[in-house]
């Protein structure tokens, strides 16, 4: 058999596999199928997220300029995924005003700037609205820049402080805030992420005194 025979085989194969995930999450099949233990839990070699101590959170957060420095701190306290943050304006992140459950108010992700296209409000924690306190009169986008120099800009400031990984700001909020909320619903609604995947892949990275 050729390599591209087999490769077409395992695409099926994992394609087919996807198709009976669905079925069994959505109760097209029954719940005491075999299906939902084997395909719904079953293991996985994934290697853990990387993310960030508070240490070296707090490093990059000294180090940043003051245009990267809202970027960092979206990413790392309030979980905006990268591309996100890109799209946000400063209204974005003020027009929604604080209540008790989240005095500083709410940060909005609109539909059109969310990679899951449905709109989502997160909370302006204390850490955030600490760090976003020299920004309140900010007007137009949070980065001005392009894609490009954000990023160039972000790889830069990794390596002055000794900081190496992929996607750290958005897997370390998730790891903590997870395991400080203790609710993997209201985290995901956060995130903008299936519940399922966000308790997979953070549940107990970090401790809750962490």
């Amino acid at each position: 058999m050729s390599g591209n025979e087999g490769k077409t085989r395992n695409h099926f194969r994992q394609t087919l596999r996807q198709i009976l995930k669905f079925a069994v999450r959505r109760d097209y099949l029954n719940k005491d199928h075999r299906l939902a233990e084997v395909l719904v839990n079953e293991p996985t070699n994934e290697a853990a997220p990387e993310i960030l101590t508070p240490a070296q959170f707090k490093k990059l957060l000294n180090a940043a300029s003051p245009e990267l420095l809202p970027v960092v701190a979206l990413g790392g306290f309030a979980g905006i995924r990268r591309a996100e943050v890109l799209r946000l304006r400063w209204a974005d992140v003020w027009r929604i005003k604080g209540d008790e459950q989240s005095p500083h108010g709410y940060i909005e992700v609109a539909p059109e700037k969310a990679k899951t296209r449905a709109r989502r409000l997160i909370p302006i924690l204390p850490a955030l609205a600490a760090q976003l306190a020299p920004y309140k009169r900010k007007k137009g986008s949070v980065w001005t820049g392009s894609d490009h120099e954000e990023k160039h800009a972000f790889e830069m400031l990794k390596k002055r402080c000794g900081v190496s990984g992929q996607n750290l700001l958005r897997h370390s909020y998730a790891s903590y805030r997870l395991a400080d909320a203790k609710d993997a619903a209201r985290v995901a609604l956060e995130l903008g992420n299936s519940q399922d995947k966000l308790f997979k892949n953070y549940n107990k990275l970090v401790s809750p005194k962490q």
